[in-house]
């Protein structure tokens, strides 16, 4: 799709096309894309709500970001449940081990996101110690 998305702005950049304008860059393109030939380009362009076909996309960069951060509550919910914060470390789910650095800007966002949202929506910020425990 990134190519086509160039070459549709190459193409369009400072002009004005139709929709059947659009629908003939696009099927030409896409020519040997045996898929489109079945689009229904008529419920896309004049059907209400959504387009019939859905998008799947390519969640293995977001599911490894959310499990990371699920990790994370899971050691923080244990802790808190040790009582006495000066007790070493007695939790069942081991220090996650991933490298960081080697994530993209955005799944480490995806992953911070995932942690603000829980600990926003139970209203229960990380305990001091699993934060220590992140570095």
């Amino acid at each position: 799709f990134e190519d086509f998305f160039k070459a549709y702005l190459k193409m369009y950049a400072h002009k004005t096309l139709t929709s059947d304008d659009f629908r003939a860059f696009f099927v030409s393109h896409f020519q040997d894309d045996t898929t489109i030939q079945d689009m229904d380009w008529d419920a896309w362009y004049h059907q209400p709500g959504m387009p019939p076909e859905e998008p799947t996309f390519d969640r293995s960069l977001a599911e490894a970001s959310e499990t990371l951060a699920k990790t994370w509550l899971t050691i923080d919910g244990e802790e808190q449940h040790e009582g006495d914060s000066s007790a070493p470390r007695a939790t069942t789910t081991s220090i996650p081990t991933s490298d960081l650095t080697k994530w993209s800007s955005a799944q480490i966002v995806a992953f911070l996101d995932a942690i603000n949202l829980a600990t926003t929506t139970n209203n229960k910020p990380l305990s001091l110690k699993t934060i220590q425990s992140m570095d």
